[in-house]
């Protein structure tokens, strides 16, 4: 909730709107809109959802029950989201495509540790290799899922606004979903 707070505050300040109550409603999504926009995310996203090494992404629990692969749609639906409905100029298929492919390093992070280190530390790293190798993406996708940890990775700050989005957008989703998973909520 505080993290949620947080983003509609820094929003809302880029927004430039002068009354806040008239720019949170402003901001709610009906679920028909939500729905539609679902679609959309997906429609950006279809080349990649057809590799099989992002099937693979289905085998590994992320947050609560949530598969990384669920995990990853609800970050790249949320960014789609937050990016039209609050009409920010930004590459939106950088945006989506940097959401999705943020998580993906292909291990159970709960039983694997890598190099010694811990996941938290390592993993943007791994899924910026891992996305390189399966399509020859731009190198601000890269950029955008190397720092998606900030601020745990403290000396690797997002630089664009589509590194910023995807990194409190991960934060809230990751949030929610655990909690959903603690608490047995849909």
């Amino acid at each position: 909730m505080l993290l949620k707070l947080f983003i509609k505050r820094v929003l809302y300040n880029i927004s430039g709107k002068k009354n806040m109550n008239l720019f949170c409603e402003e901001t709610r999504v009906k679920k028909s809109k939500k729905d539609s926009m679902r679609k959309d995310t997906i429609a950006i996203l279809q080349p990649v959802l057809q590799k099989p090494e992002v099937e693979e992404m289905k085998l590994f629990i992320q947050h609560g029950k949530m598969t990384t692969y669920e995990h990853c749609i609800n970050v790249a639906v949320t960014c789609y989201i937050l990016a039209m409905k609050f009409k920010l100029k930004l590459n939106i298929e950088v945006l989506v495509l940097s959401a999705f492919l943020h998580d993906f390093y292909l291990y159970d992070w709960h039983k694997t540790k890598v190099k010694g280190h811990l996941h938290g530390f390592v993993h943007s790293k791994i899924a910026g290799i891992n996305a390189g190798k399966l399509l020859n993406q731009p190198q601000q996708v890269t950029d955008v899922i190397e720092t998606h940890m900030w601020p745990l990775t403290f000396r690797h700050i997002p630089r664009t606004k589509e590194g910023w989005i995807v990194c409190f957008v991960d934060k809230y989703v990751s949030m929610k979903e655990s909690l959903r998973g603690l608490f047995g909520g849909k």
